[in-house]
């Protein structure tokens, strides 16, 4: 702390002279707030409640499809992906899926909600009828577009084909 900041700066850097007036209390540095993104959340509300579950899917389909605008628009895809059915007797049915690679592929979304909704021990009940569907994308990360062939051969196709395996597994656990 005695020695000249210029010496130090010379031989070690600017960071280091910086790192020693931070140290003294010598270097106010200006505060950095972390800006929280908003989660990606769609929804439909019913009217009339609905008590078909394939129409329920159609709905889920039409939501992953606005999700997945949104994050186009954000340069990202969902790792993980939550829907939420509201019957109008107040139970909420939640499904979830979670990718091993950001996505946002509607078609994929669809067969792994499908394969979850397969593997429940209680199949969907709509009773008297869905009255609100939700769908959240409660993780995303940054997804940017690549171009297989150049970024990495023939190869690079059997990357996609393992995170499907992946996806496929983990929607069955």
């Amino acid at each position: 702390m005695a020695r000249p900041l210029v010496g130090i700066a010379a031989r070690f850097g600017e960071e280091a002279a910086t790192a020693v007036r931070r140290l003294s209390g010598d270097y106010k540095a200006p505060v950095r707030p972390r800006v929280r993104v908003a989660p990606v959340v769609v929804e439909r509300r019913f009217a009339e409640p609905i008590a078909r579950t394939d129409y329920a899917l159609e709905v889920i389909e039409e939501l992953a499809g606005e999700a997945g605008n949104t994050l186009g628009q954000r340069h990202q895809g969902g790792r993980r992906w939550e829907a939420r059915l509201f019957r109008s007797d107040g139970h909420i049915q939640s499904l979830r899926v979670e990718t091993g690679q950001p996505t946002r592929d509607v078609a994929l979304l669809m067969r792994l909600f499908a394969e979850r909704i397969d593997a429940l021990a209680d199949p969907l009940d709509p009773g008297y009828g869905y009255d609100l569907i939700r769908l959240d994308v409660t993780l995303a990360e940054r997804l940017d577009a690549a171009q297989l062939r150049l970024e990495g051969g023939e190869g690079a196709t059997q990357a996609p084909a393992v995170a499907e395996l992946i996806d496929r597994l983990r929607s069955r656990r």
